[in-house]
């Protein structure tokens, strides 16, 4: 017997959303408003001074401000808090599908993890200060 796997349904998330979402779930992070990065609409989850975790969006304010199916996924990275990314290549996303929030909660953990099991390498990246070998 053949297992069906049902498609992913697109749901509209506005950005208020996934501001009230990241404030709720990672409210020791002190979620914000980050720059404008090439036309998108950034909140930084602060890690340490120098580290933050970007949560980028195209979506915009207000409830007509939502992207249709394939025009915007929400994307997650480890940037130094000047606004530089800490890694190369393309960030993982958060397909706007029904189970966004804990998909958006997996990715952001995982940087935290990363950061958390490499502080010193992240911080030394970010400020470009070397870190004395073994920290």
């Amino acid at each position: 017997m053949k297992s069906v796997t049902a498609a992913k349904r697109f749901v509209p998330v506005r950005l208020e959303e996934i501001e009230q979402y990241l404030k709720r779930a990672f409210r020791a992070l002190r979620p914000h408003p980050g720059p404008l990065s090439k036309g998108e609409l950034t909140i930084d989850l602060s890690l340490s001074d120098n580290v933050v975790i970007r949560v980028f969006t195209s979506a915009h304010r207000g409830k007509e401000s939502v992207a249709d199916v394939g025009e915007d996924a929400i994307r997650v990275g480890l940037n130094a808090a000047s606004g530089r990314p800490l890694k190369a290549g393309k960030l993982p996303i958060v397909q706007r599908t029904e189970g966004w929030r804990d998909n958006l909660r997996k990715r952001v953990e995982a940087e935290i993890e990363d950061y958390d099991d490499r502080e010193g390498y992240w911080e030394s990246r970010a400020t470009g200060v070397p870190t004395p070998h073994g920290s």
